[in-house]
């Protein structure tokens, strides 16, 4: 078995196991969370993920391309599956990829994250265990995204977004709502735009509500416990009634709502094909990077005139510039 403790006798990662020696890891461990896409996998997945459940192991799978990050909502989710099977039920678990080193690091950064270390420390301490975690630029941005989001949003409003999800959200919806989350946040801060965290998740998913079906209202402000805010829900309404007909008069939204808005272009295929963003400062311009899976040229053009109306409001040209997520590693 090869597998290195993150936290001593609790949690761990590694490389994807040997099929003859699942037996051995399940006298070990309580739960697994496989990150390796479908084909990754021999047999496919379905074998496998049954092959773990026969072994009498709990299993989080979140498919996730090599050298990728995996998506910020997805990384909390685990983080409470993590944390839930350590802390609440006294068991251990066991993160893998396929080489054990990038997307298995970013998870295992996360929960360390999750569990109040600062980014850098969280960092230090996977790559101090396992030389070359976290390996790529991506992976290391969703996690400057994650601690941002776990630093500034309310635990009890993101945990409960997510038994929301849980419930009552499938898996491309949370990817939308997540990555318009993240793009938010990385936006804001090359745009120099001051957000409230928990109306920021809070809208993000009340838009995604409202575009699924509006009788889940009621069942959204149950989870939540109490109404949805009045802003909140003048601003996911705004924002689902102008990408649905693509009509708006963007100098009269506020900064956090065209932030936002810009955020669902830029998803706007919602295949998350925005992988990460970067930006830089070129004389008196600001350069934001789009890294992609896939062309972003028709993305850039639908965002230009959101850009325009930050270049007036800023104060400072603004230059958004797509390039390929994989070339740039």
């Amino acid at each position: 078995m090869i597998y290195v403790w993150i936290i001593d006798n609790k949690l761990a990662q590694g490389p994807f196991p040997s099929y003859s020696l699942i037996n051995d890891y399940a006298k070990i461990f309580d739960a697994f969370v496989v990150l390796v896409m479908p084909h990754e996998i021999p047999g496919g997945p379905d074998y496998y993920l049954e092959l773990l459940s026969s072994y009498g192991l709990e299993v989080y799978y979140a498919p996730t391309p090599d050298l990728h990050p995996v998506e910020l909502l997805v990384l909390h989710d685990i983080s409470l599956f993590i944390d839930n099977i350590l802390n609440k039920r006294g068991g251990k678990v066991f993160v893998h990829c396929m080489g054990g080193i990038g997307r298995s690091g970013t998870v295992t950064a996360a929960y360390l994250i999750y569990s109040g270390k600062s980014l850098l420390d969280a960092i230090n301490t996977i790559r101090s265990k396992v030389v070359g975690a976290v390996e790529v630029f991506g992976q290391w941005r969703i996690l400057e995204d994650y601690y941002t989001l776990c630093k500034n949003a309310s635990k009890s409003i993101l945990d409960t977004i997510m038994k929301y999800h849980r419930a009552f959200m499938d898996e491309s919806s949370l990817k939308h709502v997540s990555k318009i989350i993240q793009l938010s946040i990385e936006l804001a801060e090359a745009l120099d735009i001051s957000i409230q965290y928990d109306n920021l998740i809070l809208t993000s998913f009340f838009y995604e509500t409202l575009r699924e079906n509006k009788n889940k209202i009621g069942l959204f402000e149950k989870y939540l416990g109490k109404p949805i805010n009045e802003k909140i829900v003048d601003d996911a309404t705004v924002l689902l009634e102008n990408v649905s007909s693509g009509s708006i008069k963007l100098n009269e939204l506020d900064d956090h709502v065209l932030l936002m808005y810009l955020s669902v272009i830029l998803d706007y295929y919602r295949d998350q094909r925005v992988v990460v963003t970067d930006h830089s400062i070129l004389g008196d311009k600001l350069v934001i990077t789009l890294y992609c899976d896939y062309d972003c040229s028709k993305l850039i053009e639908m965002s230009e005139p959101i850009i325009r109306v930050f270049e007036k409001r800023k104060g400072i040209k603004v230059s958004l510039i797509g390039q390929s997520y994989l070339e740039s590693i």
